[in-house]
């Protein structure tokens, strides 16, 4: 269900949504020699409750923002220190916050877009908190059947 007036579309959305982040950064060492990454992999299944906005500039021209609220259902995490034994954890129910801005540009039925994202994590009664900031320049065809094509550049906290 979307709300939209001549320049302005509002969609809510809920549903279920999985995440996986994979960390390995086991090979990287201090300059003395002494290791100083980890491995870990977070699984995590959520409810999202979001809603996003798309203003039209004009024919080509639009700006949206989308900001989801996630409800963490479950999460369970691997991960191995080379110094220490490794580790298999449940964690109860957290939540994650994600806000995006985009600008998009439509040139012959072809949508150019511009998107900055952040994603931030935070399961309760525990310290594993995940924050991802991410730059995404992408181009879609205005029909659904065209594949998404993406360039991504992101930073990790």
């Amino acid at each position: 269900m979307s709300i939209m007036n001549k320049n302005m579309t509002l969609s809510p959305y809920t549903g279920i949504g999985y995440r996986f982040k994979s960390d390995d950064s086991e090979e990287v060492k201090c300059n003395d020699g002494d290791i100083l990454g980890f491995y870990r992999k977070s699984n995590y299944v959520y409810v999202p409750l979001g809603a996003s906005a798309e203003y039209k500039l004009n024919d080509t021209w639009s700006l949206s923002l989308k900001g989801e609220y996630d409800w963490i259902v479950k999460a369970w995490h691997y991960s191995r220190i080379p110094t220490e034994r490794h580790t298999t954890f449940k964690q109860p129910n957290g939540y994650g916050l994600k806000g995006e801005t985009s600008v998009s540009y439509l040139y012959n039925k072809v949508k150019f877009s511009n998107e900055v994202y952040d994603t931030f994590y935070q399961t309760l009664n525990t310290f594993n908190t995940t924050r991802d900031m991410t730059m995404r320049l992408f181009v879609v065809a205005d029909d659904l059947r065209t594949t998404r094509l993406e360039f991504e550049k992101q930073s990790q906290e």
